[in-house]
């Protein structure tokens, strides 16, 4: 955030391993919101249990490593 390589863009995956930035975030904004709130609800859920990742390739690039202990 505070760097000269930081991309404020918004993109859209369009398959595996490619994506494109969106030139208009108004025309996703309303589903954007919706599956947010949905992600933060399951988050804060007291009733679902957080569990690891089953993959360790997520591990390899995740900043939260250190915290997990995976």
């Amino acid at each position: 955030l505070f760097t000269d390589a930081f991309d404020s863009g918004v993109y859209q995956r369009i398959d595996r391993g490619r994506s494109e930035q969106l030139s208009e975030f108004a025309s996703v904004s309303s589903s954007f919101e919706d599956e947010l709130r949905k992600c933060l609800d399951n988050i804060f859920d007291c009733q679902v249990p957080f569990t690891q990742t089953s993959t360790g390739n997520a591990c390899l690039y995740c900043p939260f490593t250190g915290i997990c202990g995976k």
